[in-house]
């Protein structure tokens, strides 16, 4: 906003100036008798040479207003989906398997807050989005439970639900820059099949702007790889706060 409020100071200082640069070129020339090194003495003549050239910065000052205004309107957004589950880094999902198994070998999760997930829409770009959508299809992941404020998509009877979707509809904007959160993910009684590579296959799209797909890997480890990774995770974070006390 202060990138346009200054755009547009600049613009109306510059129109004034020539206005009132207009304006004094006539008064020499008709009072002054000032020629500005044309061949001729004529006042009217000079007079007009100078109304014309003012006209024409001021018609060339226009266009380039014009064309700055369409460039702002007609500015893509760039949207990313976000989905970070509690105790994991965004878009880098890790469950602990629980000890239970299926007899058909597939590996239910942990149930604990690890299963709990914020989805958001960010908007990476200055140019606002309308009519925003997600879809998440499920690779390689069976057992979710249906999901407020999300759609079902497709269902499988053998796994259950296999993609969901939100809409924003046509009146939702997510102003540039600005992240948009979405409802949560639940999944609770999920399990993920053992020789698959269990993933999120996320899609965002709006009005204007060509749908982005992006594949999240989901990792499964067991109660000692996961609490190797929560150590490391621990000790990551404990380096960024030194890192940005330092900063500080």
């Amino acid at each position: 906003m202060l990138r346009f409020a200054s755009f547009r100071t600049v613009v109306s200082a510059a129109a004034i100036l020539i206005l009132a640069l207009t304006a004094f070129g006539i008064i020499g020339a008709a009072w002054w008798g000032w020629t500005f090194a044309l061949p001729t003495r004529d006042h009217v003549a000079v007079i007009n040479v100078v109304v014309a050239l003012a006209a024409y910065i001021l018609v060339a000052l226009s266009v380039a207003v014009a064309l700055f205004a369409y460039l702002a309107a007609t500015g893509r957004p760039d949207l990313h989906a976000v989905i970070q589950f509690n105790f994991s880094y965004p878009n880098e999902p890790v469950f602990e398997a629980s000890d239970e198994s299926f007899p058909d070998g597939t590996i239910k999760l942990k149930q604990y807050k690890q299963l709990d997930g914020t989805v958001y829409i960010e908007n990476r770009s200055s140019y606002s989005a309308r009519n925003p959508g997600v879809r998440i299809e499920l690779s390689g992941i069976g057992g979710l439970n249906e999901q407020p404020g999300w759609a079902s998509v497709t269902y499988a009877s053998t796994v259950g639900l296999t993609a969901i979707q939100w809409d924003g509809g046509a009146d939702l904007l997510i102003h540039g820059k600005w992240p948009r959160p979405l409802p949560r993910l639940d999944f609770s009684d999920a399990y993920v099949f053992k020789h698959v590579e269990p993933a999120l296959n996320v899609t965002v799209a709006a009005d204007g702007f060509k749908p982005r797909v992006q594949r999240i890997p989901i990792r499964v480890f067991n109660e000692q790889e996961y609490a190797a990774y929560t150590e490391a995770r621990y000790q990551r974070f404990v380096k960024e706060q030194e890192q940005a006390s330092d900063r500080s």
